[in-house]
């Protein structure tokens, strides 16, 4: 009898404990976390162009440094994640998308007030534009995108925010550049750097 109820007692703790770990997830940072976001691409036309604006979608997958190394060391305030989306063709005939890898940094150790959690990112990979217009709606001088597909280095610095909203659910918010170096217009030959708006908004869940 004394054994079963101090297995009960050893089981009730157990529970307990495992029960208040998982409550104190909270703001803290994961080691794992997969997000799925909405993707807006300011697509950079040309020299004297207007931008066009094409919707999307993606996946992320990031790791933390926070568990390695504890957040108040410059390791535990980083991470680093792999990224995805695509931005289907639409009215314009010309579609995109983009894969690489970024960098993190935090500046806090811990969101602020539990709620906020800013970050500069630092990507890199491929910007990959498909262009079928034939009729286009947007000028016929479209300066840097080529017929077919093209895809070129990209450099994607941002800044973002991180919002912890349940246990393991998380909101994330982007904003970056999407850098092409020595693009080249269909036009005059020339080369010219191209910078395209970003802005990303999705749901997450961590691990």
């Amino acid at each position: 009898m004394r054994s079963i109820i101090r297995g009960a007692v050893v089981g009730a703790l157990f529970l307990s404990a495992a029960k208040v770990s998982a409550q104190q997830l909270g703001p803290q940072r994961q080691f794992l976390s997969i997000d799925a976001f909405y993707d807006r691409l300011q697509l950079d036309a040309g020299q004297g162009q207007s931008r066009i604006g094409i919707d999307g979608y993606g996946a992320r997958l990031w790791i933390n440094g926070a568990p390695f190394a504890g957040p108040s060391s410059f390791l535990g305030k980083t991470a680093i994640g792999l990224y995805y989306s695509r931005n289907p063709r639409k009215d314009s005939g010309i579609g995109a998308a983009q894969y690489g890898g970024e960098l993190y940094i935090y500046p806090t150790e811990r969101p602020y007030g539990g709620l906020i959690d800013p970050f500069i990112s630092l990507g890199a990979g491929a910007l990959r534009i498909n262009n079928r217009q034939t009729a286009s709606a947007f000028g016929s001088r479209l300066a840097d995108i080529k017929s077919g597909n093209t895809t070129r280095f990209a450099f994607s610095p941002g800044v973002g925010v991180r919002v912890p909203v349940f246990n393991r659910i998380q909101l994330r918010f982007d904003a970056k550049d999407v850098i092409v170096f020595s693009r080249q217009t269909r036009i005059s030959g020339d080369k010219r750097t191209s910078h395209s708006p970003d802005f990303q908004g999705g749901l997450g869940i961590e691990f």
